[in-house]
């Protein structure tokens, strides 16, 4: 009868050494997959920023060129009435300087 209770308590003690095992086991995976979580959050923020950074560059180019357009449309349109102003003092000019005259002569009051 002692040898049945030295082997159960062998079998005991090697079952205990066992859960033990399986603990450390147990524990060494669930620090694993907490720093496996980790890097896939980080990764997951990473990719989140690269795209967002992205999307910035994207919309801030578009813009930009949607501004140069406007800039040359507004360049544009203002040559044009430049262009057009001095086209009329130019071809006012002689009308200008005959009332100039006149109005110096005292032709006009």
């Amino acid at each position: 009868m002692t040898q049945a209770i030295e082997e159960t308590i062998k079998a005991l003690t090697e079952f205990e050494a066992e859960l033990e095992k399986v603990k450390a086991g147990a524990n060494d995976a669930k620090k694993a997959m907490v720093k496996n979580a980790g890097d896939w959050a980080d990764a997951a923020r990473d990719e989140a920023i690269a795209e967002a950074q992205k999307v910035a560059e994207q919309k801030l180019s578009a813009a930009r060129t949607e501004a140069e357009n406007e800039i040359e449309s507004i360049r544009s349109a203002s040559q044009k009435s430049l262009d057009d102003l001095t086209r009329s003092i130019a071809n006012h000019r002689e009308q200008a300087v005959q009332l100039a005259m006149k109005r110096l002569l005292g032709e006009i009051a």
